[in-house]
């Protein structure tokens, strides 16, 4: 069903009884299962940040009877819920970007084995550095969501403007580092005694990153615009494609995985080696 128009005045009926939730939940689900059978089948490395992201596909589901999917006006018609929804996002984008964190650190150090990169670890502090003050978007931190009490007084809150602005920042380095973890492998794999075959599946499931990188450059172009939408809860674009960005880098960043192919690449190499001696 197409969503119906912008309202200009109070919600009609047929505003209100639209809701694009059950695609956000098929969409979010999807995204989730997939990385989630690859970490039961392949690893066991990558655990907690599959975790986290099965806890951001159910912070998803719990925003739906709140008002996920409907517009804003009609989700502020219940302050109560509205503040409810506003809780569940804010713990869902906690969740979500130390996952998204953790998963950039599995990879780099999985990286680190074949070079020794300095740069790799004050990167990633940087970014845990600059995450941590991301989440804490006001001194009061009930400000962020207590629509209800004297909280919305005492907190010191960023403008949306400076707020949009750390959100294009952290998106823009988050593709920059995925960019650098897709790139950066290309000469140091190649360097591997490995078969051109295994290289190459290895340089495949790294590019991945690339992926995910452009996820966050989708992300990166709603951030400024995303609080003054009011579809923002009808496609819940920025929460949407952070969920792509975190389930794709997991499936890239399942060490355990790349290293089997490693493994097997190499003894395949090894007998072909001897074979030709022979």
């Amino acid at each position: 069903m197409a969503p119906p128009e912008i309202p200009t005045s109070l919600p009609s009926t047929e505003l209100i009884a639209y809701s694009n939730a059950h695609n956000l939940i098929a969409e979010a689900a999807t995204l989730c299962t997939i990385p989630t059978l690859t970490v039961l089948l392949r690893c066991y490395t990558m655990i907690l940040a599959m975790v986290m992201a099965i806890a951001t596909l159910i912070c998803i589901i719990l925003q739906v009877p709140l008002g996920l999917g409907k517009y804003t006006s009609v989700i502020q018609m219940d302050p109560v819920k509205y503040q409810h929804l506003l809780k569940t996002r804010y713990a869902h984008q906690i969740i979500c970007n130390a996952a998204v964190t953790i998963v950039k650190i599995s990879v780099a150090h999985f990286l680190l084995r074949f070079a020794t990169m300095k740069a790799y670890r004050v990167i990633f502090y940087c970014l845990n550095s600059f995450l941590l003050a991301f989440m804490l978007a006001c001194t009061g931190t009930l400000g962020t969501f207590d629509l209800l009490d004297d909280a919305m007084c005492t907190a010191k809150w960023f403008s949306k403007t400076t707020f949009g602005e750390f959100a294009l920042f952290n998106a823009v380095i988050n593709c920059l580092i995925d960019f650098l973890l897709a790139i950066l492998p290309v000469p140091l794999i190649w360097q591997i005694s490995l078969n051109l075959r295994t290289r190459i599946s290895l340089l495949v499931i790294l590019s991945l990153e690339i992926f995910a990188g452009a996820t966050g450059v989708f992300r990166a172009t709603v951030s400024n615009t995303t609080l003054q939408d009011p579809r923002r809860f009808v496609h819940n674009k920025w929460m949407m494609w952070n969920h792509v960005e975190l389930n794709v880098g997991i499936v890239a960043g399942v060490a355990s995985c790349i290293e089997t192919i490693v493994h097997t690449g190499a003894k395949r190499g090894t007998r072909e080696d001897c074979c030709q001696i022979g």
